[in-house]
Order: C-alpha cells, then structure tokens, then sequence
C-alpha cells in the first residue's frame, strides 16, 4: 500500500512496481490528480472513489492525503547483479524509517554516478571509523 499524492504519482510514473488499484477520496480536489488519474488509465489500473471512512480504514491510521494505491511485490534484481557493473555498488541500510511515507524502493541498473559518490562516501567514513575504533583499542590496551 502506498499513501499520498507525490508517492502515488511517482509509483505510477516509474512504471516499475504493479499497482492493482488506487482509491481516491469522492469529490476530491488533489494536487496532480490529472495527472494520477492520467498515468492510472494508461496502465490499466482499475480507480474506485470512495468516502473518507473507506480510505482511512484501508490506510490503517497513515495519512493518506486522499489517494492509496494498492500495489503488487517489487521486484528485486539478484545480489550478485550489484557486483557485475563496472565500479561494484552495495548500499546497506537497516532501520530506516520513511516519516513522510514518500520511500519507495527500485531496482538499480545501471548503477548511476551518484550512487557511486554515495557509494565512496560510505566507504571513506567506514574506514575513519574503522581507524578511530582501532586507534581507541591500541589506547585501552
């Protein structure tokens, strides 16, 4: 399930993760739902309006801005698949939580240059780490 206008609209405008139905609060006067209902009718997925009660019941207590897009599975490209471009690329991130509802995962192929500056990034503050907590053992030894 996917919540809010911007996340719905780039859900359906990426066009990577199946969306089975949206549900659209009746009588609503959403930001960009021209263009939702626009990319919504060219994929194929069924719309239902609905009253308000009806949408936050299936939002479960999220915000929902009016619009819940029920979406399928995404999918994933294989682990190893990270390790056959040019420069590897594996970002690891656990615990992460998405307060404004707007995170939505793809997959990444190929890996764009941004990732890899990321990438580098994360590389060079685990190795200060790394150096700090090596240079903290050396000391309490």
């Amino acid at each position: 399930m996917i919540c809010g206008v911007h996340a719905v609209f780039e859900v359906l405008a990426a066009g990577r993760q199946p969306v089975e139905r949206l549900h659209i609060l009746r009588d609503a006067h959403l930001p960009r739902l021209k263009q939702i209902l626009d990319l919504a009718r060219e994929r194929g997925v069924p719309i239902r309006k609905e009253e308000r009660s009806v949408l936050d019941k299936i939002a479960g207590g999220v915000v929902h801005q009016g619009i819940v897009a029920i979406v399928g599975e995404a999918s994933y490209a294989p682990l190893e698949k990270a390790f056959d471009a040019k420069v590897p690329c594996l970002v690891v991130l656990d615990g992460i939580e998405d307060t404004s509802h707007r995170l939505v995962s793809y997959k990444i192929d190929p890996v764009p240059p941004n990732m890899i500056i990321l990438a580098e990034a994360v590389a060079s503050c685990a190795a200060a780490l790394k150096n700090a907590f090596d240079a903290l053992e050396k000391g309490f030894a």
